[in-house]
């Protein structure tokens, strides 16, 4: 038989998951196909909610900023205090680097941006879709690892 995890609480969105990441205050943001992100705390409440036109491609947080990647619009910036939009032909994939991000588009080009969205510098007519594929699988791999081996000190440590 397989383990399974219990449900502890569940919550509605408006479409199908696309894109998540955790903010700085415990939330969880969530971007879906419909171009909705609805931002939920640690007990399941909706906090906060956006729209952006497409899919939800891809969600950051950045120095209080929420960066959402969609496949129509481009990047767009939420903050407490306002809204603000970089327009391209779509986001297809956003990576953090540091305290910037950077972005693929369908025009094969690479921007990379500071956290309130202005332009460091861009690459055009490269392929770097598989790059930044790339570097997302690396980072992720990383922190799973680095995960894996936090769990696994605590748990010798309780042990």
């Amino acid at each position: 038989m397989h383990s399974t995890i219990d449900v502890i609480k569940s919550v509605n969105i408006s479409g199908i998951p696309t894109a998540t990441c955790n903010t700085s205050d415990g939330c969880i943001a969530v971007g879906d196909g419909n171009g909705h992100v609805s931002i939920f705390n640690i007990d399941g409440e909706l906090t906060g909610s956006y729209s952006v036109e497409g899919k939800v491609t891809g969600l950051v947080f950045i120095q209080k900023n929420l960066i959402v990647g969609s496949s129509l619009s481009g990047i767009s910036i939420f903050s407490d205090s306002s809204k603000f939009h970089i327009p391209n032909s779509g986001c297809e994939i956003i990576v953090v680097s540091g305290v910037n991000f950077l972005v693929s588009d369908g025009s094969d080009s690479l921007y990379c941006f500071n956290p309130i969205g202005e332009l460091q510098w861009e690459k055009k007519n490269r392929t770097y879709h598989s790059y930044l594929k790339f570097i997302g699988w690396l980072f992720s791999y990383r922190f799973r690892k680095w995960q894996y081996h936090n769990i696994r000190s605590k748990w010798e440590y309780i042990t």
